[in-house]
């Protein structure tokens, strides 16, 4: 089968091209000219230059190829990026669906995020069905506005699958889009814990769930693909426990933790003209619980994540160590 898929260089994608090699698969990827390959120079693929943000570089990419899979995103929680994430995760959904409607495509599978389902200031375990409550939130609003993109190309013709990865770790993750918290933990600069939670899985289940839904996931259905539910507390105490070190024990009250974000923001705002960390964005998400089910998943795909959250955090955090990574090589777009 010929196949085509966008962000190979991220995480997930990197992982998947190199499952759909595996499987005797021809692969074309989408090459932004700035991207960092490395992780997959070894593998035998097909390159097409291009951007999910430029229509017209999108056209003829397609030729030929049975099905895309569209894993290219911008994750950044910061308001500082909206018009780049909506430009990215909804704008860039669109032209890729559109793309390969127009180039005979069979089927396109879309990654999504655990984002775009929402969060409850309580927890609860959220479905497919929940209604999004995150319009706020730059970041997660781009997902579901992409999502809706995507659905709405679907009824043109071509058959749409979502996909919504809950926070994923492994090795690989150069852009630090869960990693951050490993590093940040082993260069000591977490002291205390949020009061909120989220959703986990390894990148390797991730890329089941992604492959399961090309082959048997409903058209204009949404598949939510997480493994554990903890507490950042939890959490940071696997992390803790993998670095050899103490956990935080200090609790961050959510007023704390708002009036900082808003501090930083207006820092970083007028004075320092750059990204905060943490941004008001991320300290919203952190007071909330995305605990997400994948009942739905598990019983329509057949999805079984495997790996344990600190196996999954373990072979990062070893990853980190073999490339002696630094925070200071991340570049964001």
């Amino acid at each position: 089968m010929k196949i085509f898929v966008t962000g190979a260089t991220g995480l997930i994608g990197s992982v998947l091209v190199r499952r759909l090699i595996k499987e005797k698969h021809e692969v074309v990827v989408l090459q932004r000219k700035s991207a960092d390959t490395r992780e997959i120079d070894d593998l035998k693929l097909s390159f097409h230059l291009g951007d999910v943000a430029d229509p017209g570089s999108l056209k003829g990419a397609m030729d030929g190829c049975d099905v895309v899979y569209h894993m290219a995103g911008l994750v950044a929680q910061w308001s500082g990026y909206k018009e780049a994430l909506y430009r990215i995760n909804t704008l860039g959904v669109r032209y890729v669906v559109e793309a390969a409607l127009a180039q005979g495509v069979k089927k396109v599978v879309v990654a999504s995020s655990t984002a775009a389902i929402g969060g409850t200031e309580h927890p609860e375990i959220l479905d497919e069905n929940f209604l999004f409550n995150l319009r706020h939130l730059p970041y997660a609003h781009s997902k579901w506005l992409g999502e809706k993109e995507a659905l709405a190309v679907a009824k043109k013709g071509i058959e749409v699958v979502i996909v919504n990865p809950a926070t994923t770790f492994g090795p690989g993750d150069k852009h630090l889009n869960a990693g951050r918290t490993i590093l940040n933990a082993r260069d000591g600069k977490i002291f205390g814990f949020p009061p909120g939670g989220n959703s986990f899985v390894d990148v390797g289940d991730v890329v089941d769930g992604i492959i399961a839904a090309m082959e048997k996931g409903r058209n204009r259905e949404r598949y939510i693909l997480a493994n554990e539910v903890l507490s950042y507390k939890t959490l940071l105490e696997v992390i803790a426990k993998i670095h050899g070190q103490l956990p935080p024990k200090l609790r961050l009250p959510k007023f704390f933790l708002v009036m900082g974000g808003w501090g930083k923001d207006i820092a970083s705002r007028c004075l320092f003209k750059g990204e905060p960390y943490p941004s008001r964005e991320a300290i919203d998400m952190s007071i909330r619980f995305m605990y997400c089910s994948s009942n739905k998943a598990k019983r329509e795909l057949g999805y079984n994540p495997k790996v344990p959250m600190e196996d999954s955090i373990q072979m990062a955090y070893d990853w980190y160590v073999k490339k002696d990574f630094q925070q200071s090589m991340v570049t964001r777009i």
